[in-house]
């Protein structure tokens, strides 16, 4: 089985290399050369193919896609560093487009895709959560709408040509650590890089017929009740469920704020057999014995 994974020199799309490269036969590629000091596949020590593709260009990525059972298409950028509109359309759009291009050609066996919970937009009233996979795109900006436009994309090839897919709604994954991981663990809108990676290989190992999509966003406990009085007083939501958190959290000086959206993780469980490793409750409890340790 030989596998393509795409975006390699990235966070996301390096751990997903690293997951794969001793189950099957790698081929990691990325527009970064391998020696670059940005490129996170390089100190990962991958065993497997390394090739530096530019996938604006039809002919090298119908070169590296040729060949390749399965396509996991991992490589783009996102909001949560300052880029132009026309490097949204041609890294996320014109690139995307691209490499579904390649996979209905060649006639690869599955493509997973790396969309986001982006693709439905962002504003939901408490009303309509947990949120699905069927609810309707709200695009309020481009990269939103990017990733909508790839999934439509990857329909457009499905009903042409056959091509199987899973689409991956992920939630926000930028690593963090320290406080700032438990903070954002305390959310809805964080899950964890290492169980995005995860979901990934799920995928991977999935079988599919068509075009499939799954959010993949944190386990917690909250309901939409909680949701809307997190908006006032998300203090005494993470009181019911983290007794002491919200206190610990506001002695050094960090607000937790609004909760935000709440999606349904049912489809990734039933469908892909995912389920995340990380949430607050093991960050907290780590918190708690190594505190414990300190006054001991």
């Amino acid at each position: 089985m030989k596998i393509l994974v795409t975006g390699s020199a990235g966070v996301l799309g390096g751990k997903v290399a690293k997951g794969l490269s001793d189950k099957c036969k790698l081929r990691a590629a990325d527009i970064l050369p391998a020696d670059s000091p940005a490129n996170y596949n390089a100190r990962l020590h991958l065993s497997g193919e390394f090739v530096q593709v530019d996938f604006t260009d039809y002919a090298q990525t119908r070169a590296v896609v040729e060949g390749c059972d399965i396509v996991v298409h991992c490589a783009a950028i996102h909001p949560w560093k300052q880029y132009t509109d026309e490097q949204y359309i041609d890294n996320n759009v014109k690139a995307a487009y691209q490499v579904f291009k390649a996979c209905a050609e060649v006639g690869v066996q599955k493509l997973v895709f790396t969309s986001s919970i982006a693709a439905v937009g962002y504003s939901f009233s408490v009303e309509e959560m947990p949120v699905t996979e069927e609810q309707s795109p709200r695009n309020t900006d481009l990269y939103s709408l990017t990733k909508t436009l790839c999934e439509e994309t990857i329909r457009m090839f499905n009903r042409r040509s056959g091509l199987n897919a899973i689409c991956l709604r992920p939630t926000n994954f930028v690593p963090r650590e320290g406080l700032e991981l438990g903070r954002a663990l305390l959310s809805c809108g964080f899950t964890h890089p290492d169980d995005v990676a995860s979901a990934h290989l799920r995928a991977v190992e999935t079988e599919v017929i068509g075009v499939e999509y799954c959010f993949i966003a944190p386990r917690v406990p909250y309901t939409p009740d909680d949701i809307k009085r997190s908006q006032t007083d998300s203090a005494a939501v993470i009181e019911r469920y983290y007794p002491g958190a919200a206190a610990w959290f506001a002695a050094r000086g960090i607000e937790v704020g609004p909760l935000g959206t709440l999606y349904s993780t049912k489809k990734a469980k039933n469908f892909l057999g995912w389920r995340p490793e990380w949430d607050f409750e093991r960050w907290w409890k780590s918190v708690k014995r190594n505190d414990v340790n300190r006054d001991a």
